[in-house]
């Protein structure tokens, strides 16, 4: 969407009078606050909704070899957590690559070189930087700096200039600048996005309804399920989503996660090695679906 730029991902200055409140809704019983908050947050929501429509609708048309995608995502993982950049780029690098894989031909031999190059890319966009000659020995020297430097001018040209498509993670940091969930829910559900970078369609749900949904999961696999039916209500409410669009991304989610296999995903299984992240799957493995949907009481309108 070229020329409407979604405001920066540090959205910390929208809040930055409100004091945060433990298991409320920021701005619930102070109305003073929400003339604070509430007209930059419901602006910014405002700007990442319209851009997510925009991202959803243009043309998808995958040509690239599943099992040799999955490899160069579980590589960008390693090489995103080896420098510790932020969710938000290794989720907008994968998409951008996704969107450049659907739009041009992509061998298994160059898809390295695409994931790279995208990663590259939203470094630079989020104002951060890795040098080339490091990224060049990322990847085994097998590339030059000017076989990376082509690719990446290939792929700008490509998005048309705009990297600043909507992806999950920045919707948790709006929920979280709204709502103020717990730690443990928000790095639960991280850990559910990054499993579903996986996921063969990725680029054609919802980011808004995925990050509701992970939050979800996140609930029930904390063992905190009581509380997935008000804030079901919540979500859809901010995110305008309906109850069809939730199941439908809901389902995804879950077989994403019940059948993901951390052994030939290495660098997911050593990123999220902790017990918190090992009991969260355990929730999921082995149960039938409809078993967890049933747990998860999602209303009949949201």
């Amino acid at each position: 969407m070229q020329g409407e730029r979604p405001p920066s991902e540090d959205i910390s200055w929208m809040t930055s009078k409100v004091e945060k409140t433990d298991g409320k809704l920021r701005g619930e019983n102070q109305e003073s606050n929400d003339t604070i908050q509430q007209p930059y947050m419901k602006e910014y929501i405002k700007v990442l909704l319209k851009c997510e429509k925009t991202y959803l609708e243009s043309p998808k048309n995958f040509r690239t070899n599943i099992k040799s995608r999955n490899i160069v995502v579980d590589w960008l993982i390693h090489v995103h957590d080896r420098y510790k950049l932020a969710q938000t780029v290794l989720h907008k690098t994968v998409s951008l690559m996704d969107d450049y894989s659907s739009k041009r031909h992509v061998g298994n031999n160059s898809l390295q070189l695409v994931g790279i190059a995208c990663m590259s890319l939203t470094v630079k966009n989020a104002g951060t930087h890795i040098d080339s000659g490091t990224l060049v020995e990322l990847c085994g020297s097998y590339f030059s700096k000017e076989d990376l430097h082509d690719m990446e001018i290939d792929v700008i040209q490509m998005a048309q200039f705009d990297l600043n498509r909507p992806v999950c993670p920045q919707f948790l940091l709006v929920v979280n600048e709204y709502f103020d969930f717990p730690t443990r829910i928000m790095t639960v559900s991280k850990y559910f996005l990054d499993l579903w970078l996986f996921h063969h369609d990725f680029v054609r749900y919802r980011t808004s309804v995925l990050a509701s949904s992970a939050i979800l999961f996140a609930f029930h696999a904390m063992d905190e399920s009581r509380e997935i039916s008000k804030w079901t209500s919540h979500l859809a409410g901010l995110f305008r989503f309906t109850k069809p669009e939730m199941e439908k991304t809901l389902s995804a989610l879950y077989k994403t996660v019940n059948q993901f296999d951390f052994a030939i995903h290495p660098s997911i299984q050593d990123k999220y090695s902790a017990e918190i992240f090992k009991k969260a799957s355990r929730k999921f493995r082995g149960s039938r679906e409809l078993d967890s949907f049933s747990d998860l009481k999602i209303p009949e309108t949201v």
